[in-house]
């Protein structure tokens, strides 16, 4: 196949995709926090790269790399630009139903029915205080922030799955074009 064919498909593709309708009500799906009076807004700190990471990662951003130094880099709590102390809140992103609640060997994950077709998918956690079937509203704590048992640098961090039209990867999508504009939890944690 010639490069002409090539980029032809590849143009039918992107101009055949329809954009998401993701439409109101979605909200972070981890608070601002305030440590000793200063301002963190929660913040992707890696983002979807398919088909490697189909999801975003959130946690909290150092002002420099001597910020926050009781969460020192290298340790559960901090990288040298993030950090995330213990019982960092995560909320439900949009209303929806649990649809499930699982332990895995990658810590306590929750997936929320949202009505076709989105469902959210949180990854990571260190506890959960939601069951399946429970109905929740955009806001609603889902549990705590934990980290990947079986990632080596064992970061605390939330992460976060959109699905469309489906469940699983294969049904994740990037919400790096609007998540910026959710609304922030009213809540502001505080350590």
């Amino acid at each position: 196949m010639n490069d002409a064919v090539i980029i032809g498909l590849g143009l039918a593709l992107v101009a055949s995709s329809k954009p998401i309708p993701w439409g109101a009500g979605w909200m972070w799906p981890v608070p601002s926090a305030t440590f000793d009076g200063a301002g963190y807004p929660a913040v992707v700190s890696q983002g979807f790269h398919a088909p490697a990471h189909m999801g975003v990662d959130i946690v909290y951003r150092r002002r420099s790399r001597k910020d926050r130094p009781e969460y020192p880099s290298g340790s559960t709590n901090g990288s040298p630009m993030h950090f995330a102390p213990p019982g960092v809140p995560v909320f439900a992103a949009k209303a929806g139903t649990v649809w499930s609640v699982t332990k895995s060997p990658r810590g306590w994950s929750v997936v929320i029915n949202h009505g076709a077709p989105f469902a959210t998918f949180y990854q990571h956690m260190d506890s959960v205080i939601v069951a399946k079937g429970m109905p929740v509203i955009a806001g609603t704590m889902l549990g705590t922030m934990g980290w990947d048992p079986l990632d080596a640098q064992r970061l605390r961090h939330l992460h976060f799955a959109v699905w469309y039209n489906g469940h699983g990867d294969s049904a994740s999508v990037d919400p790096a074009g609007v998540i910026g504009k959710w609304t922030r939890p009213p809540l502001t944690w505080k350590a």
